[in-house]
């Protein structure tokens, strides 16, 4: 077990397809777009790969950053210069992402957000799951031309996800990992079943399991409440909605900041985990709780405060405005 509100390390990491498909469809829509650009470069088509590589970056840059270092990492060892030439197909759309996210003078400011180191490879292994098993032991059989492009492929997500601090945004090329190996994987298998019927039912069984204790502990954290937001709670935030002004920053506890958005106009200070300078801004809240400073509150010209345990003598310069069960509202004076 995993993270604050996650059962298992594979659903933490987010390497099942499945959790693509219900979170974010883009995710899933740029895989199917690399594998159709992987295809394209097998059947010799690389006018179309180079279109499909493009395409698969307008919808998501990191899985064509990754792609194209799958197919580099592949036209070297083979020896095809036309699949280097696909590579450099979306080489204006490249241009177009070095302006925006390094000139822009908003968008430039993206890359200090999602700023997180990879995972140990044990939990990176244990977020695969079955599937890094049997795309381990795909590894030791890999001639065929189409499993050795999904072999760069995973072994280019591998090598991009490690590359941190290099790439400060690593973490999100997670995701490009799942479907080449899934691939491989897939193609291993397939011919190991033939041989070995047995064998390839016990490990259909267990991957089987693994989905059923997926559900049922999924279902388990639904029946004892644990995503359900108090009543008073979101009578408190309902307040903040009706009484302050759209902007207003609020100070709270990480797990209301990250709540609060979803029922109020106001903007929080920090809770989410991709909050800019997320680590030092937790300080900075942990030191005002214990101390209670004026000149904190002033410097980031914090409005409310949202506290779920008051403190008996609160400070002079906060006003009670709200209090129920689940917590108390302050406005900060002037």
């Amino acid at each position: 077990r995993v993270g604050p509100h996650f059962t298992t390390a594979e659903m933490y990491m987010g390497l099942d397809p499945f959790f693509w498909m219900l979170l974010l469809p883009h995710f899933l829509l740029a895989q199917a777009l690399a594998v159709w650009t992987m295809v394209m470069v097998l059947e010799g088509r690389y006018r179309w790969a180079g279109v499909l590589l493009a395409v698969t970056g307008a919808v998501r840059p990191f899985d064509m950053l990754q792609l194209s270092a799958a197919l580099a990492l592949y036209g070297v060892l083979r020896r095809q210069g036309r699949v280097l030439g696909v590579v450099l197909a979306p080489l204006p759309l490249w241009m177009y992402y070095l302006w925006v996210f390094r000139l822009h003078p908003v968008f430039r400011w993206w890359g200090i957000q999602n700023v997180f180191p990879p995972p140990r490879p044990a939990l990176l292994a244990g977020g695969l799951g079955i599937l890094f098993v049997l795309w381990a032991a795909a590894r030791f059989g890999l001639p065929q031309v189409g499993r050795s492009l999904l072999s760069a492929s995973a072994l280019a997500a591998l090598v991009l996800l490690y590359a941190f601090p290099l790439l400060s945004f690593s973490l999100q090329l997670v995701t490009t990992l799942a479907i080449p190996a899934a691939l491989v994987a897939a193609a291993r298998f397939q011919e190991a079943a033939q041989r070995h019927r047995w064998a390839a039912m016990a490990v259909v069984a267990a991957a089987c399991l693994t989905s059923a204790v997926l559900w049922r502990s999924t279902i388990f954290e639904l029946q004892r409440g644990r995503h359900r937001i108090d009543a008073d709670r979101l009578a408190a935030y309902h307040w903040l909605g009706q009484n302050s002004q759209p902007r207003d920053l609020v100070l709270a506890s990480a797990e209301d900041s990250n709540r609060l958005p979803r029922y109020t106009h106001n903007t929080v200070f920090w809770g989410y985990l991709s909050t800019v300078n997320q680590s030092e801004k937790a300080v900075l809240v942990e030191q005002f709780f214990r101390h209670w400073r004026r000149e904190f509150l002033a410097a980031h010209n914090v409005r409310y405060l949202l506290v779920r345990r008051p403190p008996r003598a609160p400070a002079p310069f906060l006003q009670e405005v709200f209090h129920n069960r689940a917590g108390t509202i302050y406005r900060v004076l002037p």
